[in-house]
């Protein structure tokens, strides 16, 4: 009896394992239309309208749909007053819940408001929420893969960190059999205040020349919704989507160690942005090299400023020793910010021991900077055609930005 009730299950499950193997069932993804990925900068107290962005290759029009809502803050449709006039208030009356999901976009313009917490009056760190948007094509009936939209703070950050009191969940790697968290200092160091601190542990040397062949990092914290429903000092995905074309910020200041240039590991890597399910899940790792573009560092305070986007001296890692790193093209770069999964700082730059302290890690979005106290910002876009993805490997018929990063040999 037995036997005849899990034979259908086992018969099953040999069927569905066989046609995965056999490439039956391509991931799916569509690629037109696109819900296109936005931040925006949001101030305190402020109300902020957003225009959603959709595209469709024959420039039909599309009907929108917000199909998540702000984990803090609330989300309103626009006012008429707002519709006829550009006058506040912006907000319609009545705020969106969640019994109203999916909810359809009546303005015309696609435009939608963002209240931030009005019991907030200082800024947050990192961004204050997101929400997940559609858009659909009505003739077809065909819907869009959904668009993440992120509300940044106002000064344009999408995640940050500022150490105030804590580390914030940030990690060591690499310093070791272990993982472990750096030291909190609660207070002043030059232009450090209160920052996070770390040190070799362990030194596995290279005798060709002399380098460390493992070397320290700090390493951001992840996402969990376990327990960080609302953090924004996570450096989650869909707070990353909006940072194309921004900016990666850090302050560095070494404690103890020697940073002569013949005295540091040769071939550093200073900065890596790593995607997990990147190039069909094998992985996508994105590095930014010193000595390149004038990126060096002699161990005194230092801020650094990277520009998330391609053309900036970041280079993809082919995951393979035998193979050389290669620029990184616009939709590699896209893709491992699309769904990041650990954002990597070097400390151990040296030959022999070193103490590094960080602080003041932030991301902005591209349009930071152009964002005053208007309540209508601009927002920065996910590249389109990295949205629409890359041509899998495994599946040459199919397009999806999960695809993109493959390499020969990898």
């Amino acid at each position: 009896m037995a036997s005849s009730i899990f034979l259908p299950f086992l018969l099953l499950s040999i069927t569905l394992v066989r046609s995965d193997l056999d490439n039956i069932y391509p991931p799916s993804y569509t690629t037109n239309p696109i819900a296109r990925h936005l931040a925006v900068t949001v101030l305190p107290q402020t109300p902020t309208v957003l225009t959603l962005a959709g595209h469709e290759d024959t420039n039909t029009a599309l009907e929108y749909y917000i199909e998540t809502l702000p984990e803090r803050g609330s989300l309103y449709e626009t006012s008429q007053s707002y519709r006829s006039f550009a006058a506040s208030p912006y907000t319609a009356p009545v705020v969106l819940q969640e019994y109203m999901l999916p909810f359809k976009v009546t303005d015309a313009y696609a435009r939608v408001v963002y209240v931030p917490p009005l019991d907030v009056a200082d800024d947050v760190e990192g961004s204050w929420a997101h929400i997940h948007y559609t858009v659909k094509e009505p003739v077809a009936g065909i819907t869009s893969d959904p668009g993440t939209v992120t509300f940044a703070n106002g000064r344009g950050f999408v995640s940050s960190s500022s150490f105030t009191d804590s580390c914030q969940g940030w990690t060591i790697e690499d310093n070791g059999n272990k993982v472990t968290a750096p030291e909190h200092q609660p207070f002043t160091l030059g232009g450090l205040d209160r920052y996070c601190l770390g040190y070799d542990d362990i030194m596995y040397t290279d005798f060709s020349d002399g380098s460390d062949r493992v070397r320290w990092k700090f390493v951001s914290p992840q996402y969990n919704p376990f327990y960080n429903l609302t953090a924004s000092t996570v450096y989650r995905a869909e707070h990353m989507r909006g940072a194309y074309g921004g900016y990666l910020s850090f302050t560095v200041r070494s404690t103890y160690g020697d940073f002569t240039s013949e005295l540091l590991n040769k071939a550093n890597i200073w900065v890596t942005l790593e995607c997990a399910v990147c190039n069909n899940h094998r992985g996508l790792r994105i590095v930014r090299e010193t000595q390149v573009g004038g990126l060096t560092w002699d161990g005194n305070e230092q801020t650094v400023v990277l520009r998330l986007a391609s053309g900036e001296n970041w280079k993809k890692d082919p995951l393979n020793l035998a193979l050389p790193l290669t620029d990184a093209t616009e939709c590699e770069m896209a893709a491992v910010l699309w769904n990041l999964s650990k954002l990597k700082i070097l400390g151990d730059f040296t030959k022999s021991g070193e103490g590094v302290a960080i602080d003041d890690v932030s991301v902005s979005h591209a349009y930071a900077s152009m964002s005053g106290t208007s309540a209508v910002n601009t927002p920065s876009a996910f590249p389109l055609e990295c949205q629409k993805g890359c041509t899998c490997n495994h599946y040459p018929a199919v397009r999806s930005i999960q695809c993109c990063g493959f390499t020969v040999g990898a």
